[in-house]
């Protein structure tokens, strides 16, 4: 459970809640619930991995909206594939479809969070934020690593890993374990983030 990050939220949720609650969302008839929201994202229930995003979009789902809630520059330098740029402040006049999963996501979550927090405060009761953000994208879509010392059950979903790096124009591969953590690169002019998005773009994964 990631202590801080529950406070955080519902201190958020409560603080903005004495505003809300008794008011109808806005297309859901409901309430802010201060104590679901609490409990979601104490359970992990407000996130997905970069992974099942990425099996997601590969299939097309109907109902997905990926939302970067990042700056103007950072999207236009590199974002999911199919991503909208809708920062914070856009958020509650966006119009983004009622009955939609969001999945909204950030450069390692924190903005992604309170993204997350006004999306539920307006009524997207499905919406849920990219574990890891950009970097974890990166890091497990992109570039993911198969351990030299892999216990068999990793072995045995490679398979799967590898085919939908490739499919998104990455470049899987078999190595020592550990590696640079991407996440933390982004700002860095010469960082490995941008790197592999100048290889994506040279193999035509111009997003």
């Amino acid at each position: 459970m990631n202590v801080p990050r529950v406070l955080a939220v519902a201190a958020l949720v409560l603080a903005g809640g004495a505003l809300l609650v008794g008011s109808p969302l806005p297309g859901d008839g409901g309430q802010l619930d201060p104590v679901r929201v609490a409990r979601l994202v104490e359970t992990g229930s407000d996130r997905v991995t970069a992974p099942e995003l990425a099996r997601w979009i590969r299939d097309g789902r109907k109902d997905l909206e990926v939302v970067d809630v990042r700056s103007e520059e950072a999207f236009r330098s590199y974002h999911l594939p199919g991503a909208r740029h809708l920062p914070l402040a856009r958020l509650p006049g966006a119009g983004l479809p009622r009955g939609a999963t969001v999945v909204v996501y950030s450069a390692e979550g924190s903005v992604a969070g309170q993204a997350w927090t006004v999306l539920q405060a307006l009524g997207y009761r499905d919406a849920l934020v990219l574990r890891g953000g950009v970097g974890a994208w990166l890091r497990q879509v992109m570039m993911p690593v198969l351990p030299e010392d892999a216990p068999e059950a990793e072995r045995s979903a490679w398979n799967e890993i590898a085919e939908m790096s490739r499919y998104f124009g990455g470049e899987p591969r078999v190595g020592r374990p550990g590696g640079p953590d991407l996440a933390g690169l982004w700002d860095s002019p010469d960082s490995v983030v941008e790197a592999v998005i100048r290889d994506a773009r040279r193999r035509g994964c111009g997003w």
